[in-house]
């Protein structure tokens, strides 16, 4: 939720496979054929149509099992992965013998009929595409550095120790596609450990000499590289900080849950109208987070059938997100935003007046500098998805109808470094959030300013 509204926004292939609310549809598509697919008429089914139905099986095994798709299969990305594959790699070479099934004068209306309603569904459904097969081949190869998770265990289905592993599973073909889709992009540590991950799950002696000769390629081009750009680098560090860690090294030490909760002694919870008639007969429930910067999470702010009408406001109006002035796509952020004015909805200006009772601060929208932040949880997530703050060592797992709540200026009107936050990638499930920028133009009363510049 925010300041700015956009056009509704037609989903295009090469964007589907960074948003799960699109891709939804792409399941339901895979359904209906893999449904088609294991009841094939009358004559023998056709390589292709085999093929289909036994990568499909996982679908089907994994269903049965969760009673639904929602976190089982399109919150996996496992299950991700494979139906990109299968619609991209699959599909084309089935479509045919479907079109001559559907005018076979032998087979039965109802045969001819589903079929019909497959292929008219193709018309209107916007399939995936190279691209797509590429970016979930790389967020698969991503989720597997930032949490640690062992190459052979997603072999087996296996995202987490905690959860029950999925019907899935990746061939050891599979496994070297995936290190040569990386390699060809550029991301040859990921390459190389998706190969030595590879040659160790075969005993096939022709498989390990071809995925031994991939690996030398992998290294001969890193060492190229490496090569070719050293003169770029100064022969030693301009400054040496003491135990200098890497950003990139503590954020995904926190998406895995590796932090240390220093404050959590000092930290309290509330329940409370926050100085605002508008929560006396229904105070709020708040946590703090952290203290100097301070960070709140409150409650309950948003119920669930105003998530829904967010939800479905914003989900005809998503858009691969962007990072930077220049508004560029990145495979560092791969996500879709909506942005949602104010009078889009009447739900909006009841959610904006209790976001004002919370923070005590007025939500105008004003041209000058975001004075604060309120990040609205409007999902639950089964795993993975947290909001990191590296420099604080903080890691707030998403908990559905939430809000979390910091100032990004201090009040000498600095930006905040300490606040510097990150979104981790989702493991299982879906996340969604809204944020609120609060501008700081009203509000230099209610959060007055200061000239002192430790303030």
């Amino acid at each position: 939720m925010g300041v700015l509204s956009l056009n509704n926004h037609i989903p295009k292939p090469g964007d589907l496979y960074s948003s799960l609310s699109r891709m939804k549809v792409v399941f339901e598509f895979d359904e209906a054929v893999g449904e088609l697919v294991s009841s094939w008429p009358k004559s023998s089914p056709p390589a292709e149509a085999i093929r289909y139905l036994e990568s499909y099986q996982s679908v089907v095994m994994d269903r049965a099992r969760d009673g639904g798709i929602e976190e089982g299969v399109y919150g996996n990305p496992l299950h991700l992965y494979a139906v990109i594959k299968r619609l991209v790699r699959l599909w084309p070479s089935l479509k045919p013998h479907l079109e001559a099934l559907q005018h076979d004068q032998q087979e039965g209306v109802v045969v001819v009929e589903a079929v019909r309603l497959v292929l008219q569904a193709e018309k209107s459904t916007v399939l995936p595409d190279e691209v797509d097969l590429t970016g979930a081949t790389i967020a698969l190869a991503r989720l597997q550095h930032i949490y640690n998770i062992p190459v052979a265990d997603l072999m087996k289905g296996k995202l987490t120790s905690t959860h029950t592993p999925s019907s899935i599973s990746l061939s050891v073909e599979e496994c070297v596609g995936i290190s040569e889709t990386l390699y060809n992009n550029w991301l040859l540590a990921f390459a190389w450990h998706w190969a030595s991950s590879c040659i160790k799950a075969t005993t096939n002696q022709q498989l390990q000499l071809s995925i031994q000769q991939l690996m030398d390629k992998i290294e001969q081009k890193h060492d190229q590289s490496w090569t070719a750009n050293k003169n770029n680098f100064l022969p030693k560090p301009l400054n040496i900080s003491k135990n200098q860690v890497p950003y990139q090294n503590t954020y995904t030490y926190y998406c895995r849950g590796v932090h240390q909760k220093a404050q959590h002694s000092l930290l309290r919870c509330h329940v409370g109208n926050r100085g605002s008639h508008y929560l006396t007969l229904q105070p709020v429930c708040y946590e703090e987070l952290y203290r100097d910067p301070d960070l709140t999470i409150f409650y309950d702010v948003i119920s669930d059938a105003e998530i829904e009408q967010l939800k479905g406001i914003a989900s005809e109006m998503l858009k691969r997100s962007s990072v930077g002035k220049q508004n560029q796509c990145n495979e560092v952020r791969v996500s879709q935003t909506a942005w949602v004015a104010n009078n889009t909805s009447p739900v909006l200006p009841t959610i904006n007046r209790r976001i004002e009772a919370i923070t005590n601060l007025f939500l105008y929208e004003g041209n000058l500098y975001n004075r604060a932040a309120e990040l609205l949880q409007l999902s639950d997530v089964v795993a993975g998805g947290s909001t990191v703050f590296p420099q604080l060592k903080l890691s707030i797992t998403p908990v559905k109808g939430s809000a979390v709540f910091w100032y990004n200026l201090r009040r000498n009107g600095d930006t905040d470094p300490k606040l510097i936050h990150g979104g981790c990638p989702v493991l299982l499930g879906q996340k969604w959030v809204a944020n609120k920028w609060i501008r700081e133009h009203k509000n230099f009363l209610r959060y007055p300013c200061s000239t002192d510049p430790n303030q």
